[in-house]
């Protein structure tokens, strides 16, 4: 089982290196690029819900092994694999959740908005 889920986080880091490197950050615009972020921040917290999910399933087959007469050991190894695999992945998700927050909540530091009756404007300083 977690042969199986390092081949799924393999997968995963490779489709989002790949997709990191062929994309080119310069051709974004200001928006866009906080469009990006912001998406980011949430599937990292979309991402941290779903790995409870994953531990919580764990914990539940754990506890199914300790009554089940057919097949115990797997229901507590595939269980403790989800244990295993879910903590080190909200671990990893909510650091990565946190470093992205506070990198926006500096980034917002540097911008500007300033409005008067006939226009408005928005300035970031670097």
């Amino acid at each position: 089982m977690n042969l199986f889920w390092n081949t799924v986080n393999l997968g995963i880091a490779g489709v989002a290196l790949v997709s990191g490197y062929l994309s080119d950050p310069t051709s974004l615009s200001p928006q866009q690029m906080i469009d990006k972020h912001l998406l980011t921040e949430k599937v990292l917290f979309v991402n941290a819900g779903l790995d409870v999910l994953y531990m919580a399933g764990g914990a539940f087959m754990l506890s199914k092994s300790k009554s089940s007469v057919k097949r115990p050991e797997l229901l507590k190894g595939y269980g403790q694999s989800l244990l295993l695999q879910g903590g080190f992945l909200l671990v990893f998700d909510l650091v990565l959740y946190s470093i992205q927050h506070n990198l926006s909540g500096n980034f917002l530091q540097n911008v500007q908005l300033s409005l008067t009756p006939q226009s408005f404007q928005l300035a970031i300083s670097f």
